[in-house]
């Protein structure tokens, strides 16, 4: 359980998803956000999408 007096920081990262010739998402720049934004601190806690084939919305969190 975490300290409720504990603050946090969040980041928004909204992500294109890229597609590959034949319209399948290429993992490859997602795996790169997410290694990067881990890299940094960041603790990815939710995604969002609208749509099919819509931007990734990412929700990242670390403390303050």
């Amino acid at each position: 359980m975490t300290n409720p007096t504990e603050a946090w920081r969040y980041n928004v990262l909204v992500v294109p998803i890229p597609v590959s010739f034949l319209g399948r998402p290429k993992t490859d720049e997602l795996q790169q956000s997410l290694d990067a934004a881990g890299r940094d601190g960041w603790e990815l806690v939710n995604i969002f999408q609208y749509g099919p084939m819509a931007a990734l919305t990412l929700i990242f969190k670390r403390p303050a």
